[in-house]
């Protein structure tokens, strides 16, 4: 559902959200692996990842890029 939300948003916002997303999943394997736990839950480090990126990107990011194409100031 977030990365649905993100893309009703922008498709740059709704590729973070599943990087993050990913990001998350991973945080969560390597956590298993060394901490040699038998169940470990899967979705809270991927929605906080998720939520996080999702907040930063369409808030932050998203109008940054917009002012700038707006203004023609490219670097």
């Amino acid at each position: 559902m977030l990365i649905g939300r993100a893309a009703l948003v922008d498709f740059f916002t709704a590729f973070t959200c599943s990087l993050a997303i990913l990001m998350g999943l991973a945080l969560t394997i390597v956590l298993i692996e060394r901490l040699e736990a038998k169940a470990l839950p899967a979705l809270p480090a991927s929605i906080f990842f998720g939520l996080i990126f999702y907040v930063a990107t369409s808030r932050v990011l998203v109008p940054f890029c917009h002012d700038i194409v707006s203004r023609q100031a490219f670097f």
